[in-house]
């Protein structure tokens, strides 16, 4: 069945700044602190990738991650073992990352190479949460750095400690979470959560919904974004399940509403396989501005 999907949402244009090269001097000051040295046989690339428009967390992102990381790993960026490299994935030579990485938006993305290589990648999802925490945006940047770099003694402590808001194990039978309203949704994402899957049920009954494929997009979404996304469902007969289906009527259940930490929104209703719930999710990403999993 085809998917129907409806959009709504700030597009925080006012706060977006188009950055080009010429005119960023700190891009150019990233890159001087590649050693001329020819490259290591092993070697971590901390690659920030962004488009040609950008908004002011982008921006805070990639100044932030670059001064921690010039700071905190100063040797190794002077031996070449590691590398900071922004680069613009809207431009034809770089549109390629999208795919290798699986970029959902303006990430910081660590990439380790052997001989030359890529052999293992992370996205450091957790910096749009903790830009405006500057004190763990920098230990959570330490850690996953070390760790590429097969160093413990780079990481605070000398070991890895776990995540803030570690994210939960999930079934595929897993159920989301009965709720009153959307209000109470946005609440929770003061809690380290990124994003949201929400089933809408009809306005006199409850829906009969397949969870599998949602819990699966969750899953696979924690695991290679390094976010953490909900899952919830809004109880029938209630003004914001009600409203919703009367207000889209061509929205015929399973409906399922996505949400973004930046307020953003959007409906789908079809066939929900892990599949087209990860590739709407793409989509609603992509239509909610710079950096839809963080503050602008």
């Amino acid at each position: 069945m085809k998917l129907i999907r409806f959009l709504a949402g700030p597009l925080l244009l006012a706060t977006m700044a188009i950055a080009l090269a010429e005119e960023n001097p700190d891009s150019k000051s990233a890159t001087s602190a590649i050693a001329a040295t020819a490259a290591p046989s092993a070697q971590v690339i901390a690659y920030y990738f962004h488009g040609t428009i950008r908004c002011e967390t982008c921006l805070k992102i990639e100044k932030q991650a670059r001064q921690f990381i010039q700071r905190r790993f100063e040797a190794d960026l002077t031996a070449n073992r590691l590398v900071f490299k922004p680069l613009n994935y809207e431009l034809k030579e770089n549109s390629h990352f999208m795919q290798d990485y699986k970029l959902p938006c303006p990430s910081l993305v660590l990439v380790r190479q052997e001989n030359g290589k890529g052999v293992q990648s992370k996205i450091l999802g957790e910096t749009w949460t903790l830009v405006n925490d500057s004190a763990a945006f920098d230990q959570y940047v330490e850690k996953e750095v070390g760790v590429f770099l097969n160093d413990s003694s780079k990481v605070t402590g000398g070991a890895v400690t776990p995540d803030a808001g570690a994210k939960e194990p999930v079934s595929d039978a897993t159920l989301g979470i009965m709720v009153d309203s959307l209000a109470d949704i946005e609440a929770r994402f003061a809690t380290n959560m990124n994003a949201a899957f929400v089933f809408v049920h009809g306005t006199n009954a409850t829906s009969l919904i397949n969870w599998a494929p949602i819990n699966r997009a969750k899953r696979m979404m924690e695991a290679d974004w390094d976010i953490k996304v909900g899952t919830f469902q809004l109880k029938p007969s209630r003004s914001d399940s009600e409203g919703l289906a009367l207000r889209y009527p061509a929205f015929h259940p399973p409906i399922l509403t996505t949400m973004l930490q930046n307020g953003s929104k959007t409906m789908i209703s079809g066939e929900l396989t892990e599949t087209n719930l990860v590739q709407e999710f793409i989509y609603a990403v992509s239509s909610a501005g710079c950096c839809p999993f963080g503050e602008h």
